[in-house]
C-alpha cells in the first residue's frame, strides 16, 4: 500500500516538474520599451526557471486544429482532433526573443494572449500584462496522482500523537495547494492585483 501511494506521489510530482505552467509578466517602462519575464512554475509558485526579455517590439500568436490516429486495444483505429496554440514575442528588429507552443491549451488563450503583449511592445497601450498558461491533460494528472498519493500518505503515515484536526487541516492545505495552478491558469490576465503581487508576477525587474 505504501509502495502505491509513494508511486502515486511520485508520478504527480513528475508531471508537475516537467511539463508546469508557464507564467508571463509583460510592462512598458516609463520612457523605455516593453520587457516581459517568463517563467515556468511547479504548482504555480516554484520559480524553476526564468528569463527575462527585453526590449519587446512586438508578439504574434497562432491557433491550429491537429490531428492524430491511434490504435484501440481492440485493433480499431481512431482518429483525436485538439488545439496546438503558439506564441512568439520579438525584439523591435522582429528577432525571436521566445517561442512556445501548447496542445490541448487551457485558460487564456496565446494569441490573445499575443495581442496583450503585442500591444505594449508596439507602444500601443500601457497595461500590465500577467498570465499562466498549461495544457491541461499534465495539469490533470498532476493534480489527481499528487493529490491522492500526498493525502493518502499523511493518513497513512500520520503519527500517533498528531490530532485529527490537525491532519484534517494539512490536507486542506495540500488540496489548495493541488487546485492554485488551476485558479492561475483559468482566471487568465483577469488575476487581482493582490495575487499578482504574491507571487511575484509583478512588472519585469
Amino acid at each position: 500500500m505504501l509502495l502505491a501511494l509513494l508511486a502515486l506521489t511520485a508520478a504527480g510530482t513528475a508531471a508537475a516538474v516537467l511539463a508546469p505552467p508557464t507564467c508571463l509578466s509583460c510592462a512598458r517602462g516609463a520612457e523605455g520599451p516593453a520587457s516581459c519575464e517568463v517563467s515556468e512554475r511547479p504548482l504555480g509558485l516554484f520559480v524553476s526557471q526564468a528569463r527575462l526579455l527585453r526590449p519587446v517590439g512586438s508578439a504574434t500568436g497562432s491557433s491550429r486544429v491537429e490531428s492524430e490516429q491511434r490504435v484501440e486495444p481492440s485493433g480499431k483505429r481512431s482518429s483525436i482532433r485538439f488545439t496546438v496554440q503558439t506564441l512568439r514575442i520579438a525584439d523591435p528588429d522582429g528577432a525571436a526573443l521566445y517561442e512556445c507552443s501548447r496542445s490541448y491549451p487551457l485558460g487564456v488563450g496565446l494569441p490573445a494572449l499575443a495581442g496583450r503583449i503585442d500591444a505594449l511592445g508596439q507602444g500601443r497601450s500601457r497595461l500590465p500584462v500577467a498570465a499562466c498558461v498549461a495544457s491541461w491533460p499534465p495539469l490533470l494528472a498532476a493534480t489527481l496522482f499528487g493529490l491522492i498519493g500526498l493525502t493518502a500518505l499523511v493518513s497513512e503515515m500520520r503519527p500517533r500523537w498528531l490530532p485529527r484536526p490537525a491532519e484534517q487541516l494539512l490536507q486542506l492545505v495540500l488540496l489548495a495547494t493541488a487546485l492554485l495552478p488551476w485558479v492561475l491558469v483559468l482566471l487568465g490576465t483577469g488575476m487581482p492585483a493582490w495575487l499578482v503581487g504574491a507571487l511575484g508576477l509583478g512588472p519585469p525587474g
